[in-house]
C-alpha cells in the first residue's frame, strides 16, 4: 500500500518516503522498517527478505514459493517435529536465519510428517529410531 495519509504514516512509525513490511507470521516482529536509501535494487531486496517467516515449514503448499522465487540458495533443517530437542533445534535456526535474510531461505521438513517422504528420499535422509548407530 502507498499512502501520504500522515496519522497511518505516524502509526507505522514511518517519515515521509518510508517504507515498512507488515506481516502475520507467528512469533516474529509484526512490522519491519526498511532502512536505508530507497532504490528499486534496496526495495526488492527489502521485499525479498520480508514476503515468507525467517523460517518457512516445508510443504506441498509452500514448496513452490520455496524453490520457485529469486533466491535459490536454501538452508534446510530436518527435524521430527514430537521430538524433545525440536524447540530448541527451531529456536536456533530461527536466529541463524535473521542473518541470511533476503539472500537465503531457511526451510523446517518435518519428519514426522508423512506427506513430507519425497524430499527426504530426494535428499536421502532416511527416518532412524533415535540411538540407532547408523555406521
Amino acid at each position: 500500500m502507498v499512502t501520504d495519509d500522515a496519522a497511518l504514516m505516524a502509526e507505522f512509525g514511518l517519515a515521509d518516503g518510508g517504507v515498512v513490511a507488515v506481516r502475520d507470521f507467528a512469533d516474529e516482529e509484526p512490522r519491519v522498517a526498511m532502512t536505508g536509501d530507497v532504490t528499486a535494487e534496496s526495495l526488492a531486496t527489502f521485499v525479498s527478505a520480508n514476503r515468507l517467516p525467517s523460517v518457512v515449514e516445508f510443504s506441498d503448499e509452500t514448496a513452490p514459493t520455496i524453490f520457485g522465487g529469486d533466491i535459490k540458495s536454501h538452508f534446510l533443517v530436518f527435524s521430527d517435529s514430537t521430538s524433545e530437542t525440536n524447540k530448541a533445534v527451531l529456536a536456533t535456526f530461527r536466529k541463524v536465519s535473521k542473518g541470511v535474510a533476503g539472500k537465503m531461505i531457511c526451510v523446517f521438513v518435518d519428519t514426522n510428517k508423512g506427506d513430507n517422504g519425497r524430499i527426504l528420499e530426494f535428499f536421502g535422509i532416511k527416518k532412524m529410531p533415535l540411538g540407532v548407530d547408523t555406521a
